[in-house]
């Protein structure tokens, strides 16, 4: 059996993330990790993917590995080549995780064992960013609110001008979404190929926000690109990450107390 036949079997076999024996190793999806970073990565990120990776060897999963440095500006870039990178390797999955998250060491076993080649291409696990909601000129500070990247797309006038963030989402189970961020998201390599042959090797290049102008982001682009294609998106929120901010780890637990507090 050839590669490509390999691949073809361990499509249509789905992607079960049960324990395998050494004779099963042929027909177990292959990972690769990806991560965009700007010269330096978390302690979280490092360790717990250090964990993953050595989680995932009893399996015979064994991920292999693709980074690139970048500034804020010119993440889009970085993710397209890590991209074309993985599409040159004889691998199923592409697991994004950023240079500051922290992840459970079972990541990738449990998001393969909801993936689906088909039905649930993309999944992505909780994670939680910042964003700045004002600044104080009294004493030089800024301040910041918390969010789930859960997202949804609000379509006006047939045109998508934006998305909002589901803050009530769905507890411990699997759910259907428009759209998250690449922090922590598992894609599966056809994903990228129905991409490519629409659009070339442009999966994360910013689109224009016709309506008002702008450009989205490198994320929300992607999954818009998907939106067009019919990707089906999901999530997977018993996998819950860690955001480090600078000291301050982003966590579902923080999110509830924030959410208390402004009750």
């Amino acid at each position: 059996m050839n590669r490509a036949e390999r691949r073809a079997s361990r499509r249509n076999s789905g992607s079960s993330a049960a324990s395998a024996t050494s004779a099963d190793v042929p027909d177990v999806p292959k990972v690769v990790i990806g991560t965009v970073h700007p010269g330096e990565v978390s302690m979280s990120m490092m360790a717990s993917v250090m964990r993953a990776k050595d989680h995932m060897l009893q399996y015979g999963i064994i991920p292999g590995f693709l980074e690139r440095r970048a500034r804020s500006q010119h993440v889009y870039k970085a993710r397209n080549e890590i991209v074309a990178g993985f599409l040159d390797m004889d691998a199923d999955y592409l697991l994004f995780v950023d240079a500051d998250m922290g992840i459970p060491k079972n990541t990738i076993e449990r998001l393969l064992a909801v993936a689906h080649v088909d039905d649930r291409p993309i999944v992505g696990a909780l994670c939680f960013a910042q964003r700045e909601v004002g600044f104080s000129d009294e004493d030089y500070s800024s301040r910041f609110d918390l969010m789930p990247t859960v997202q949804v797309w609000c379509v006006e006038d047939d045109e998508v001008t934006s998305f909002y963030i589901v803050e009530d989402y769905p507890r411990d189970e699997v759910c259907q979404i428009d759209a998250t961020g690449a922090a922590c998201v598992l894609i599966h390599r056809t994903v990228f190929e129905k991409m490519r042959a629409e659009h070339g090797d442009h999966w994360f290049t910013p689109l224009t926000n016709r309506p008002t102008g702008t450009l989205f982001g490198e994320d929300t682009s992607f999954f818009l690109r998907c939106r067009e294609l019919s990707i089906p998106v999901h999530m997977d929120t018993t996998v819950k990450t860690s955001h480090d901010k600078g000291g301050v780890f982003l966590t579902e637990q923080l999110w509830d107390m924030h959410k208390a507090l402004k009750a």
